[in-house]
Formats: structure tokens, sequence, C-alpha cells
């Protein structure tokens, strides 16, 4: 397998007739991606994602995000209160969460992304409102978008205990195989993104060692980047190279990537 490294970033081919691609986690909605989207989408259409799913991250925001999917048909979001911006949590807020999921029930897919973030902020402070949003997911029916920065063990012990039934995805993983293991075992998906593409990255044993039906794509972009790129200079097109590359680990083409967007379809609700 060549290293990644020896590819320009962001230089995935066009589509071919193979299953389209969808991107389950990028933030389209940044002031740094908006400003091109148009080109973006097009630019993502002529490789062949279908799809883009963009993250809530602050309640303020989801009137503005629900707009933007309503306003291209190749969007759609979620809600929720990412594990930085627990202090706009209220019971306000959830009222508000739960009206405009079932004002928008096409276009609102998932509850998140929500979780804990070891990295930034209390785990206790974070603890309550992650566990509000598994029991709205619950309520409204809905899979979870989490975000877990270096507290897998506590996310999953939560999950075993409050999100049984739920269905959801690890976003932006970067975790060991036993712990990816421990999540696919309660139903949960995985987000493989753009840092698959280092090569010191221990998610390439991972994603070689998981089943492909555990699997789904995403960019985090812009944060997120390949390997080559600045932190800040993802973009969602670069979810083919992730694509790429993930082929290229597991020796597997055409059915892998139907089976990838299967994965994505069953886990937002857009399966027949």
């Amino acid at each position: 397998t060549r290293a990644y490294a020896s590819t320009k970033p962001g230089n995935a081919k066009l589509m071919t007739a193979a299953a389209p691609l969808i991107d389950s986690h990028c933030h389209l909605d940044f002031p740094v991606l908006r400003a091109g989207l148009a080109a973006e989408l097009q630019r993502c259409a002529e490789l062949g994602v279908e799809r883009l799913v963009i993250p809530g991250v602050e309640p303020r925001n989801w009137e503005a995000l629900i707009e933007l999917a309503e306003n291209h048909p190749q969007l759609w979001c979620c809600l929720g209160v990412h594990p930085w911006y627990t202090e706009q949590a209220s019971e306000k807020v959830w009222d508000k969460l739960v009206r405009l999921a079932r004002q928008h029930e096409a276009k609102v897919v998932a509850i998140g992304e929500c979780g804990l973030d070891r990295m930034k902020g209390s785990l206790e402070r974070q603890r309550p409102v992650f566990l509000r949003q598994i029991q709205l997911a619950r309520e409204l029916d809905k899979p979870l978008v989490i975000h877990a920065v270096r507290c897998h063990a506590e996310v999953y012990r939560i999950l075993l205990t409050e999100g049984k039934g739920i269905a959801g995805v690890i976003h932006g993983f970067s975790g060991s195989l036993e712990e990816a293991q421990a999540y696919v075992s309660l139903g949960f998906r995985i987000g493989v993104g753009p840092t698959l593409t280092r090569s010191n990255s221990r998610l390439r044993q991972v994603v070689k060692a998981l089943p492909a039906e555990s699997m789904v794509l995403e960019t985090d972009a812009p944060d997120m980047a390949l390997a080559g790129l600045q932190r800040g200079e993802g973009l969602p097109r670069h979810v083919a190279d992730v694509w790429e590359l993930l082929a290229e680990l597991r020796e597997e083409g055409d059915d892998l990537r139907a089976t990838l967007y299967r994965n994505s379809l069953e886990l937002f609700g857009w399966a027949d």
C-alpha cells in the first residue's frame, strides 16, 4: 500500500459508476465554507458525493442551519449542543430542539453533535447535557452524532446504560480497535475521516479490522484536514480522498463503497 503522503491532498478522481458517497459530518454552515458553498457543492457532485450532513453545534444557529439544508437538496442537518457549548443548554433550548425537529422532520436527521470532551471544559458539566440529548434522540426516534475526545470509556458506559436501542455514529474516531469494537457492539457506527490519511494514524489498523457495515465516511470540514493540509483547510470534497485510501487499505472496491453508502442511508433514516 502506498503512503498517502505521496499523493497530492484533495486530488481524488472524478465520479465513476460506483455507488455515491455521503459526507456524514461536515460544517458547511461555518463562514469559511459558507462563502464558497455553491462551488463546493458542485465539486462534490462531480466527485460522486450525493449527500452531506451538517451537525448542529450551538442552539442559536439551529434555524440558520435548517434554512441552509432546506435551500439545498444535497444537504441535511442535525440539531444538538456540542460539549464546548453546554452553557447554552436549558429546558427552553430542549423545547426548541423538539419543536424544530418535528417541524422540519424531512431535513433534521439526527441529534448532535453531542457528547464529552476531556480537552475542553468539565465532564461533570457536559454529562447532563449529553444525557438529555440521548433522551431526546429516543423521544424523537433520531440517531445520535457523538463527539468523544479522550473519554471513550465514559461515553461507552453512558451509552451502555442510557443509549440502548438508539442508533448513532462516533464521529471523527481516532481511538483504539478495542474502543471501536465496544461501540460497534452497542450498534453504533464509526465515523472515518481525514485522520486516516496520516501515515502514523492507528485508525488505519482499526478500519482494516472492523466490519464494513460498522463504518461511515466523513470529513468534519473545515477543522479536520487531509495529511499535507493545515487545520481549517478541510473541505467536504475530501470525503472522496478518505474513501480512496480506505478502499486501498482494505483492498476492496465497489462492494465496500456500496456498503458504506447503505450504512449512511440506514443511519440517517434514508433507507427504503
